[in-house]
């Protein structure tokens, strides 16, 4: 989003599926400006557009035992990433197959190593990228003794320096050199194929959104008091101090329950969606700032008008929103 020489990168984003049309996906992003953007002439870049393709899972025939024979890999447990890089650049896995290595040579084998109890399988592989390009992982084993499938405990990340590849680490505990015979991994293809050569761009001039400000003094059973209360076409910040002890009985998770009454007189619910704490040195209680969303259903959120709410229920008190 471009205002002039002011850009803005999303802050926030959210998938919205409505109830009667699944099929249906909306996407909500979030910016924020230095000023207010009513009025002001703002540019929307959108895209390049692409699909993301992931392949079924698929099985790798490897002989886990004759890679880790050859050069036997221990991970300590405080080891730094470039160790683990190294360690597994030590392995001669060159001639290792792996399932569409004739369309994504760039997916490689990386090798095996144990970590205590866990044993480690790599792949190198291209980082994510929504645009173009293809990334691997293991995501489970085949134990081909019982035909069950192992899933993985645990996994890593780490980037090879001065390459456009990674190190992706699959980890599965309880597993030991004894059972490197039986174990075939088993691995998802993710690819990206662009849709779109170059990004869309809008164009547009819309007016700043209504909202309402109010100052409070609303106290709560819990001991919360509340001072002051905003209302936007995104949702409910509500602001004020409350015993700092309350951390200690859940914290954040004791927000306020607010409610939304609508001019039909319907009830909707809000969400929380952040949340604020500062409290200054040897004070007995602490500042709090939430956010809260409107909620379409129980997953979704709406956006509303100001003047489509007339009232706003903060536990047991009603406080009404005057025009």
């Amino acid at each position: 989003m471009t205002d002039g020489t002011d850009t803005a990168y999303s802050s926030r984003g959210q998938s919205i599926f409505t109830d009667s049309r699944d099929a249906v996906q909306y996407f909500y992003q979030e910016f924020s400006l230095a000023e207010d953007p009513g009025d002001r002439d703002l540019t929307l870049t959108i895209g390049p557009a692409s699909s993301m393709e992931t392949s079924e899972v698929l099985t790798a025939s490897l002989d886990l035992a004759a890679v880790y024979q050859a050069h036997p890999i221990a991970f300590p447990t405080d080891q730094q990433d470039a160790y683990r890089t190294s360690a597994y650049l030590e392995q001669d896995t060159s001639s290792v197959p792996l399932p569409q290595a004739w369309e994504s040579s760039e997916v490689q084998f990386a090798g095996v190593g144990f970590m205590g109890d866990e044993l480690c399988l790599a792949l190198i592989t291209p980082p994510y990228d929504l645009y173009q390009g293809v990334s691997c992982d293991i995501v489970s084993l085949l134990d081909t003794r019982t035909g069950k499938i192992i899933d993985n405990t645990g996994s890593g990340t780490y980037p090879l320096e001065g390459e456009d590849s990674e190190i992706r680490e699959a980890r599965f505990q309880g597993l030991t050199v004894d059972d490197l015979p039986y174990l075939q991994p088993q691995i998802i293809y993710t690819r990206s194929v662009p849709l779109t050569q170059k990004p869309w761009e809008v164009s547009f001039r819309a007016k700043s959104a209504q909202t309402y400000s109010r100052a409070l003094s609303l106290d709560l059973s819990d001991g919360s008091h509340i001072d002051h209360l905003f209302l936007s076409p995104l949702g409910i910040r509500i602001e004020g101090t409350r015993p700092a002890s309350l951390d200690e009985d859940g914290g954040l998770d004791r927000a306020p329950h607010i409610a939304v009454i609508l001019q039909d007189n319907s009830i909707i619910g809000a969400s929380v969606s952040e949340c604020g704490l500062s409290m200054e040195e040897s004070s007995a209680r602490e500042t709090f700032e939430v956010t809260y969303v409107y909620q379409a259903g129980t997953d979704s959120r709406r956006f509303l008008s100001v003047s489509d709410v007339t009232g706003i229920r903060i536990g047991d008190t009603t406080i009404s929103i005057a025009e």
